[in-house]
C-alpha cells in the first residue's frame, strides 16, 4: 500500500514536472492564450488568400532580433515599435545595465548568435517548431505612413542630414509624398516597406502579435510571460500610435488622386487585412 501510494506521488510530482517543461519549452502553449484573436484572425486571412507557406525572398537577418537566454525572437518593420523593442532587448542583454539602439543591440547580439544560428532560428518558424518565443508588430498603414512622414520631416531638419528623396530645404508636402509612395516601388527605401514582405505572417508561424494601439501592454504581456516584467515598456520615437478613422482617412487623402489612392492601398492591401484594419482599407478604396 505505502509502495503504490508512493508510486502515485512520484508519478503526480513528474507530470506536473512534465506540465511546466511543456510551458515553458513551447511557447505556444500559452502564447495562444494571450493573444487569441490576432492570431486566429491572421490564421483566417492567410487560408482566404491562399497564402500558407507563401515562398517569399530569404530572410533579412538585420530586421530580426533574437535574445537566447529568455529566448525571444522578434521580426521588426520599421516604425513599428522597432526602437522600443531594440531598446528592451539591449536591457535584456545587459540585466537593465544599459539603454540602447538597434546599432548597440546588433553588436551585443554577435557576441551571443552566430549569423547561421540565427537563419537557423528564423527558419524553424517556418515549420511551427521553434523553440523560441516570436513575434511581430502590426501598425494601420495610414498611420505608418503619418509616422514615416513626420519622421523624415524631422530628421531631414537636422544638421548634415541629407536624404536625396527627401530634401530638408524644400521637403515634400504630404500629398507630394503619396505621390512618391504611390509611384515609386521602394520610396524611402525600407521606411515604408509592407510588413508582409518581412515578417510574413503567412510563412513563419509567430506565437504573438502586438498591435500598436495597445503597445505597452502587450510588450508586457510578452516580457512577463517570459519573467522579465522588470523591463519597463516604455514607446519611444511616439509619431502617433493611434489608428486611423474614417474623417482622418478622407482629410488625409483629399487631394490625392484616384489612381495614387488605388496604388496605395493595394501595396498596403495584405497588411490592412492581415493586422485587422480592413474598415482602413475600405475607407480609402470608397474614395475611389
Amino acid at each position: 500500500c505505502n509502495m503504490r501510494r508512493n508510486w502515485l506521488l512520484v508519478s503526480s510530482v513528474l507530470l506536473f514536472l512534465s506540465l511546466l517543461c511543456i510551458l515553458y519549452w513551447n511557447p505556444t502553449s500559452h502564447s495562444l492564450s494571450l493573444f487569441p484573436q490576432p492570431l486566429q484572425h491572421l490564421h483566417a486571412v492567410c487560408a482566404a488568400e491562399g497564402r500558407e507557406d507563401h515562398a517569399v525572398e530569404p530572410p533579412n537577418l538585420l530586421h530580426w532580433s533574437v535574445e537566447p537566454e529568455s529566448k525571444l525572437l522578434m521580426c521588426r518593420t520599421a516604425k513599428h515599435g522597432s526602437t522600443s523593442w531594440a531598446n528592451i532587448f539591449v536591457r535584456i542583454y545587459t540585466q537593465g545595465e544599459k539603454n540602447g539602439s538597434q546599432m548597440v543591440l546588433r553588436d551585443l547580439e554577435l557576441e551571443k548568435v552566430s549569423p547561421a544560428h540565427k537563419l537557423d532560428l528564423i527558419n524553424s518558424l517556418k515549420f511551427g517548431q521553434s523553440q523560441y518565443f516570436s513575434f511581430f508588430v502590426c501598425r494601420n498603414p495610414v498611420d505608418k505612413m503619418v509616422s514615416v512622414y513626420n519622421y523624415m520631416l524631422h530628421q531631414s531638419s537636422l544638421p548634415g542630414k541629407v536624404f536625396k528623396d527627401f530634401p530638408g530645404v524644400n521637403p515634400p508636402s504630404w500629398d507630394q509624398f503619396l505621390t512618391n509612395l504611390a509611384s515609386q516601388e521602394n520610396y524611402l527605401k525600407g521606411l515604408l516597406k509592407p510588413l508582409h514582405h518581412g515578417c510574413d505572417p503567412c510563412l513563419y508561424h509567430f506565437d504573438a502579435v502586438v498591435k500598436m494601439e495597445t503597445f505597452e501592454e502587450d510588450t508586457r504581456a510578452i516580457l512577463e510571460g517570459r519573467g522579465l516584467g522588470w523591463v519597463a515598456p516604455t514607446h519611444k520615437n511616439n509619431h502617433g500610435s493611434s489608428s486611423s478613422n474614417s474623417q482622418q482617412v478622407g482629410y488625409l487623402f483629399e487631394n490625392t488622386t484616384k489612381g495614387e489612392i488605388q496604388a496605395i492601398a493595394e501595396k498596403y492591401r495584405l497588411d490592412f487585412k492581415l493586422c485587422g484594419y480592413e474598415d482602413t482599407l475600405d475607407e480609402m478604396l470608397s474614395l475611389i
